[in-house]
């Protein structure tokens, strides 16, 4: 006769686990496993991506300060390029009033001996001469005198007519002609290259 050696289960059945409550148990426990494992993963995760991450500060921090050092030394470029440009405007509209005390000066200087001046008006920075000169030659030098100078631009005799209405000699050459008057920069090459210094 066999005898067979008695089992004994001190743990106890799994009753427990087959109860409503001993399944909400079982549950609970498997998924707070899993969330227990994730947070662990999202720790590990954090903690190596700081890494990185405090790098890019690092490298955005240096970079920052390279445009700051860029941008002070600029700032001197900008406050030069500012006040220049400024002198420039400034300059141009002086340049752009035009005072015909001055344009009456000029083309004074320009016109030769032998030559009247009957009529002379300036509009704006327009010159108009209606004269009387003592011949062809001096009409000449007047026309070439105003095309030469570097004050006056686009002359151009409109009218001219000998032996009408000329009451003493009749060689005389009535004439009619307008000129630009220039308005020249007081800006020289030299202070352009030396900063408006």
């Amino acid at each position: 006769m066999d005898l067979q050696s008695p089992s004994i289960n001190f743990v106890g059945g799994d009753e427990l686990l087959e109860k409503p409550g001993g399944k909400i148990v079982r549950w609970a426990l498997s998924t707070g496993k899993a969330v227990i494992v994730l947070t662990e993963l999202i720790v590990v995760v954090s903690f190596i991506s700081r890494f990185k991450l405090d790098s890019d500060i690092a490298d955005l921090n240096e970079q920052i300060k390279r445009k700051q050092t860029i941008i002070t030394a600029s700032s001197e470029f900008e406050s030069r390029f500012k006040s220049f440009s400024a002198r420039i405007t400034a300059v141009s509209s002086t340049l752009n009033t035009l005072d015909p005390e001055t344009i009456l000066v000029d083309a004074k200087a320009l016109i030769p001996t032998g030559v009247t001046v009957s009529n002379l008006s300036i509009s704006g920075s327009t010159l108009s001469v209606d004269g009387t000169s003592g011949g062809e030659q001096s009409l000449a030098v007047l026309s070439a005198n105003f095309k030469n100078s570097p004050k006056f631009t686009g002359v151009t005799l409109e009218k001219v007519t000998k032996g009408e209405g000329q009451k003493n000699n009749p060689n005389d050459v009535d004439f009619t002609f307008t000129a630009q008057y220039k308005k020249l920069s007081a800006v020289t090459d030299k202070e352009v290259n030396n900063g408006g210094k």
